[in-house]
């Protein structure tokens, strides 16, 4: 229950309305003629007249009758679960010593921000949101001895199910390699996948360490996919096609994906990476080698 205050004086009509300056108070129920109770309004730190207003429109106003004191403790980093939807995010922030909490919001970080919602507790659930697209929160504590400052703004990339971006990029990186690399026979997409025909071959698996998740890059405004690319090959394989040198088939596969610049329209790769030697698949008796490599989703600002 909201802290209830108690205003005394005489000719309280019910229905009446008070006011700590301009701002109007909540909760307020005429006990009597003589005695009013309410929630004070949020205010920034000052002293300001209390109003009562009657519904016959009659009055009386008291001056410098309350004071808001001290300043709540600002909100500190702010969290972003995105969910799975694409349509909705889920805010969270150690509480303070506020009694509530407004929630601001923008579609651009220098843009104005509006307040979308208020809450008691350090979460809230921001809906209406549109997939593939970026928003900025910050989040004020609110109580009697005024506003906190604003919280650090949060930078948040809605992204739609998590599984089914980390296939498309595999089916993208897929598709791009079997039409570039001409000595690979074959391009599979996960680790389950069953081999067959001529090597070599390539698998494109998410790394193990990511999860296929799609983790906010610290300071950017892009969503990042770790994945693997595993080349198997036979001994023959391996001295015909050279596992590690620039002709070699892992060197095309490295040369495809730095050649090129974008997949669709805001993907590109910023790092290539291989393994440094040659690993044993002793369910499929074949030798591969990986190439590790990371795959950044900018969005378009």
């Amino acid at each position: 229950m909201p802290n209830l205050y108690v205003i005394t004086g005489s000719d309280f009509i019910t229905g009446g309305t008070v006011l700590f300056g301009t701002a109007q108070a909540t909760n307020v129920t005429v006990q009597n003629s003589t005695c009013i109770t309410c929630t004070p309004p949020i205010n920034p730190v000052g002293i300001y007249n209390i109003t009562v207003i009657n519904p016959d429109s009659s009055g009386t106003t008291l001056a410098n009758a309350f004071q808001y004191v001290g300043q709540t403790v600002a909100v500190g980093t702010l969290q972003w679960d995105n969910g799975t939807s694409g349509t909705h995010g889920i805010l969270s922030w150690s509480t303070t010593d506020a009694d509530g909490y407004n929630i601001y919001q923008s579609s651009r970080p220098f843009n104005s921000f509006l307040k979308v919602a208020a809450t008691a507790d350090g979460t809230y659930t921001v809906g209406s949101l549109s997939a593939d697209n970026e928003y900025w929160f910050y989040v004020v504590g609110t109580s009697l001895r005024g506003a906190s400052l604003p919280s650090p703004v949060l930078p948040a990339f809605v992204y739609k199910d998590s599984f089914n971006y980390t296939r498309n990029i595999l089916e993208t990186v897929q598709t791009h390699l079997q039409n570039n690399v001409t000595d690979l026979n074959n391009v599979y997409i996960g680790d389950s996948e069953i081999i067959t025909g001529q090597l070599p071959v390539a698998m494109i698996i998410p790394n193990e360490d990511n999860n296929g998740k799609v983790p906010l890059l610290s300071g950017q405004y892009d969503c990042q996919y770790d994945l693997i690319i595993r080349t198997y090959t036979s001994g023959v394989d391996a001295g015909t096609y050279g596992i590690f040198d620039n002709t070699g088939i892992t060197g095309k596969i490295k040369y495809a994906l730095e050649a090129v610049k974008a997949f669709s329209p805001y993907w590109y790769f910023s790092q290539v990476e291989s393994s440094e030697f040659e690993k044993l698949d002793t369910t499929r008796q074949l030798k591969y080698t990986d190439i590790m490599f990371t795959a950044v989703r900018r969005i378009n600002r």
